[in-house]
């Protein structure tokens, strides 16, 4: 905006100018090339966004598609739908930080999940992965803003189907953050407050600047606060109780991504490192301790509700974006888009092997509500 009012500044001192120094014919000609200028820049502009304005129109014609239809059968399950920000694929984790996540796979499969090990998203960024799971399509890709992602999200085509089909849906650990605190659709449990704006790796101005001042101790204060709040988070979803009514229990953490406050056995780490991605082990001990949690959420959900949909996914894999060094130069953006994608469907065999988060996601509510959903769109894949 500051750009336009210099702009349309000296626009007007060009319009005196000309009016001051030149003839009434020689301005008019000089008005006219403007004119034809502008016009032909306008047409151009026109020509080419087409395309991206027919997109958007079918995106929003797809994202709205009968929300409100009620298909609720009897006996519909409940759905856990645990998701973890930045949880590694299998296939990253052994490329890159040369660990073997067989015991935590054999563990899964013995409670009858059903695992993918190529699943990528079409996107790494976490805003855009989320805004097209809540709409079961690829509604957004990286080019919107995130204030458009934001508000489309809020409106999810997902969380309102099944609000109309009698769901209940209940928020677990910073879903407030990813939804909006007055989402008309969700009932928030635990929740992990965020202090405000975030650089991309998640550090908040408070972190950049206590952690390199004499208030450090500050800093171990604000992180034992965080710790605490993900522990309850867990144990919230370990001692979950199967509700009567059919629920939606819909949990979104910030882990294993940075900052890295958990060893591998549960202890906390040092706030020097909160950040280290240039170590390996930081990273991977806090993927250890997740997935050791998630063991005991699933073991736990599955002992009480076997006839459940369970579905554990992540948005993108490690990316070490806070590290200027290492983000796009160590792990390749088509890595990043891989994810760890599993389900349980009432311990049946589940086959979703190369399906991305979003039509993992489509295949489960198409097979519980026995629905075939719109056609996906097509979105190029945001390297």
């Amino acid at each position: 905006w500051h750009i336009l009012a210099c702009l349309l500044f000296l626009l007007v001192l060009g319009g005196a100018f000309v009016k001051e120094k030149c003839s009434q014919d020689l301005a008019e000609i000089i008005v006219f090339v403007i004119c034809i200028v502008f016009s032909g820049l306008i047409l151009v502009n026109l020509i080419f966004n087409v395309p991206a304005i027919l997109r958007d129109v079918s995106r929003e014609k797809n994202r709205t598609f009968d929300a409100e239809m009620v298909l609720t059968a009897e006996n519909s399950p409940n759905i856990y739908w645990l998701t973890f920000d930045e949880y590694s694929s299998v296939s990253v984790m052994e490329k890159y930080y040369n660990y073997d996540s067989s015991n935590f796979i054999e563990k899964l499969e013995m409670l009858g999940f059903n695992i993918s090990y190529s699943s990528k998203n079409s996107s790494h960024k976490s805003s855009t992965v989320f805004t097209n799971y809540c709409n079961l399509n690829y509604v957004v890709d990286d080019s919107f803003s995130e204030a458009a992602k934001a508000e489309i999200i809020k409106d999810g085509w997902l969380l309102k189907f099944l609000n109309s089909n009698q769901y209940s849906i209940r928020g677990y650990g910073r879903l407030n953050e990813m939804l909006g605190d007055n989402n008309p659709y969700v009932v928030y449990e635990e929740s992990l407050q965020n202090s405000g704006s975030q650089t991309i790796g998640g550090q908040s101005p408070n972190d950049l600047i206590l952690s390199r001042s004499v208030f450090h101790p500050l800093f171990e204060k604000d992180r034992d606060y965080f710790s605490g709040a993900v522990l309850n988070t867990f144990d919230s979803l370990k001692n979950i109780r199967v509700e009567e009514n059919p629920t939606l229990v819909f949990s979104y953490l910030v882990l294993p991504h940075e900052p890295f406050i958990f060893n591998a056995d549960g202890s906390l780490n040092s706030s020097d490192n909160y950040y280290n991605w240039q170590e390996p082990s930081f990273y991977r001990n806090q993927y250890i301790f997740t997935s050791n949690e998630i063991i005991e959420v699933v073991s736990s959900v599955v002992e009480k509700d076997p006839n459940s949909v369970i579905i554990l996914q992540s948005d993108h894999s490690a990316r070490a974006a806070s590290d200027s060094q290492l983000y796009r130069n160590w792990i390749s953006v088509s890595d990043m888009r891989s994810i760890f994608n599993s389900v349980y469907y009432k311990g049946e065999a589940f086959d979703i092997e190369g399906l991305s988060g979003v039509e993992t996601l489509r295949k489960v509510y198409e097979a519980i509500f026995d629905i075939e959903l719109p056609a996906l769109l097509e979105v190029p894949y945001n390297e």
